[in-house]
């Protein structure tokens, strides 16, 4: 996952049916040195994880690397940076992405083709 600068990381994502919304975990802002001062708090989110305090990060571009080698940008005007969750709680590859794609499973991962 790519940013904006001065973002430019590349992140792995859970991909979460679930989940209606992508978002940064925890750990994953702190890689990219998040400072939430600079975020709008959103409304906190409830999930098997337990009550997490999310902020919105806006402007995002998602850059995925195809099979051939070549990339294809997801932007997005918004995604959640949670805030506070514990370490093992994964960023999350949301509906508001997977919509736009057919989703595949294989023994080795998610396909998701345009």
């Amino acid at each position: 996952m790519c940013a904006t600068p001065p973002f430019s990381q590349s992140l792995r994502m859970i991909v979460d049916t679930g989940a209606s919304r992508t978002s940064i975990s925890t750990k994953d802002a702190r890689t990219i040195g998040l400072d939430y001062s600079t975020l709008t708090q959103d409304d906190d989110s409830v999930g098997i994880g337990g009550h997490i305090e999310t902020y919105l990060l806006k402007g995002i571009s998602l850059i995925f690397e195809d099979t051939r080698s070549s990339y294809h940008v997801e932007r997005l005007p918004t995604i959640i940076a949670m805030r506070g969750a514990d370490d093992a709680v994964p960023s999350l590859l949301g509906v508001d992405v997977l919509r736009k794609y057919r989703v595949f499973f294989d023994r080795k991962g998610v396909i998701l083709e345009r």
